[in-house]
């Protein structure tokens, strides 16, 4: 290496070394990039600890709502409970209509008190040519009314359920629906309903299985409430109205009475064991019968006032079945919901 060589280097060396020198930060300046470091440090720290206190909230937040709908649920099961005694079980549920018909009828029932919703007789029209439906307000009443512990209980706001298909046509033989309330423990109360082919006649069977002991059967009343607000189905509504009443017939007795025969509004009371009654309209009928009897009870019938109502007639039964008091009992009746024609209601064939 020649002389100019080394001290090129040399000068380059030089310069490196006090431009390096010239470039050192100050102790000031160290002292505020420090302060800067420390200070984005500190606000990492910060953002760091907000996102953990939020999801530490997140998860109270979660964990208060679980504890609350668990405390909701637990209060509105104990006053399910409270109301409904050993049935709160079938307080909540699902309503839905199951259709059972043939080539004379289609009735339609409800999960919802496992009620007659809705009666269609077939090959008849109204007067307006739509179909003849007897009734169908979802608001009409049907079910059994007795007390467990001290409080009522009525099958009427209570759900059943069933396995039965949503339609079942009685074509070729004799077709059922049963629907089962249950109380728990092996006990319920299940109701059969079942039509042959061609028949206006619907068989219907009430069986207790455990209740008669639940409900203290032996000493306390069982009572079947059926209320309907009948349709009105001809075009002359003042006759239809005046020609509309309630047939009902003693069990010992061979004569029929009637409630409404010129009254607006009338309600009886017996003590005397009933046969059957009947809703009877001007061409139509629902009538209830009973296999055995019915012990005691109530009857009653208003007229619809409004000119334009849609109804005819509001119709009442409260009455008492007789029961034996034991685990298991099936209670028989039979519907009949057709035309008031005297040869088909003569040659009805039911136990006497």
């Amino acid at each position: 290496m020649d002389r100019n060589s080394i001290i090129g280097f040399t000068l380059i060396s030089v310069i490196l070394v006090v431009w390096m020198v010239a470039m050192q930060p100050s102790k000031e300046q160290q002292a505020r990039q420090e302060f800067l470091r420390d200070s984005l440090q500190k606000v990492e720290q910060v953002k760091q600890s907000q996102v953990a206190a939020q999801v530490q909230q997140a998860q109270l937040t979660d964990t208060l709502a679980a504890t609350t709908v668990a405390v909701s649920d637990s209060a509105a099961s104990q006053q399910l409970q409270a109301e409904f005694g050993d049935f709160a079980i079938s307080a909540k549920g699902t309503d839905k209509s199951f259709v059972l018909e043939n080539d004379k009828i289609k009735l339609t029932l409800g999960l919802k008190g496992g009620k007659p919703l809705s009666v269609e007789i077939k090959n008849y029209q109204r007067h307006d040519s739509s179909d003849l439906v007897l009734f169908n307000d979802s608001a009409n009443v049907f079910g059994l009314n007795f007390f467990v512990n001290n409080r009522q209980v009525s099958t009427n706001d209570l759900f059943f359920e069933t396995t039965s298909p949503e339609v079942v046509l009685a074509k070729e033989s004799s077709k059922k629906i049963t629907l089962r309330l249950n109380a728990g423990k092996d006990r319920y109360i299940e109701y059969e309903y079942a039509l042959e082919p061609g028949s206006y006649l619907v068989s219907y069977k009430v069986k207790l299985n455990g209740i008669s002991e639940l409900a203290n059967l032996r000493n306390n009343p069982l009572i079947l409430d059926w209320r309907i607000q009948a349709n009105a189905l001809e075009r002359g509504d003042t006759w239809e109205k005046d020609n509309t009443m309630l047939d009902y017939k003693f069990r010992e007795d061979e004569d029929v009475e009637s409630l409404l025969s010129s009254k607006e509004k009338e309600e009886k009371e017996f003590t005397t064991s009933l046969k059957w009654f009947a809703f009877k309209q001007q061409f139509f009928s629902s009538i209830l019968i009973a296999d055995t009897y019915f012990e005691d009870g109530k009857l009653s019938c208003e007229r619809t006032h409004e000119q334009d109502s849609k109804t005819v007639m509001a119709y009442g039964a409260s009455l008492t079945l007789a029961t034996d008091g034991e685990k298991v009992q099936t209670i028989p009746f039979h519907f009949f919901f057709g035309p008031n024609k005297y040869n088909l209601l003569k040659n009805i064939e039911l136990p006497n």
